[in-house]
């Protein structure tokens, strides 16, 4: 952690969130999650921070590896489906690129569309998880024909209304975190309220985690091929169907 200490001296924020996130992954490597997370948060504070959207969707990346190692995949999905959403709004801002470009971030970021879908897959939710293999297939079509409205518009994969409560509680997680420890650096006056509004946040969202889990799995428990009626991939049927009137949706169930 020399490099850690280095990089903060000399304040150069966005190597301090890169030396972060590889302390994290070798925590990973070595499966001690819980200190690999601790860094991965850090990381991904200082990469919304500083607007470095590249570097914040690999950082959810890991951090939904790291869980579903963990055998927690209802919020490994969560927060693939963020670093999805992140990278989708970034493969948007890259289309006047040279298609090369285009192919190589293709390439670097298609694992975690893979890794999601096959997390949905195993829980039974087919229609999300094919609603995310098209995003990618979307993307290599364009990639392929050089043509950046190959596939129409495209906009993410939708989250749950738990999954983004989950992330939502998880980015203000870290806001006290950081909170916190900028006040035991300073020595300042708020830092037993911080504590305590740390801990708060902390009970709720681990509330909201168990709200995420408890549902799916007890349906999961009882049938295989459950499909969650909450599924977006329904919601944003429903959305396109009413949006263009006699329209007819037909979609495959495998």
């Amino acid at each position: 952690q020399q490099a850690l200490a280095i990089v903060r001296e000399v304040g150069y924020r966005a190597m301090e969130g890169t030396t972060l996130n590889n302390i994290g992954a070798v925590y990973g490597s070595l499966g001690q999650y819980p200190k690999a997370l601790e860094f991965f948060q850090q990381a991904l504070a200082i990469r919304r921070e500083i607007g470095d959207k590249a570097e914040e969707g690999t950082t959810l990346n890991n951090i939904g590896g790291l869980l579903a190692k963990q055998n927690q995949p209802e919020l490994a999905i969560a927060f693939f489906k963020q670093s999805v959403n992140v990278r989708e709004t970034i493969r948007q801002d890259i289309r006047v690129l040279p298609r090369e470009q285009q192919e190589s971030y293709t390439k670097t970021v298609a694992d975690t569309y893979r890794a999601l879908a096959d997390l949905l897959i195993a829980q039974g939710r087919i229609l999300e998880a094919q609603e995310v293999l098209e995003l990618l297939k979307i993307q290599e079509l364009r990639d392929y024909t050089r043509n950046a409205r190959a596939g129409g518009q495209t906009s993410g994969i939708a989250l749950n209304a738990t999954e983004e409560q989950i992330i939502k509680q998880y980015g203000s997680l870290i806001a006290f975190g950081r909170q916190v420890d900028e006040c035991k650096k300073t020595s300042c006056s708020q830092l037993s309220q911080l504590n305590q509004q740390l801990q708060a946040v902390t009970q709720q969202y681990n509330q909201t985690v168990q709200a995420l889990k408890k549902p799916i799995s007890d349906r999961l428990a009882q049938d295989r091929a459950f499909l969650n009626p909450e599924t977006l991939a329904g919601r944003k049927a429903k959305e396109i169907v009413e949006s263009q009137p006699n329209t007819i949706l037909i979609y495959p169930f495998v």
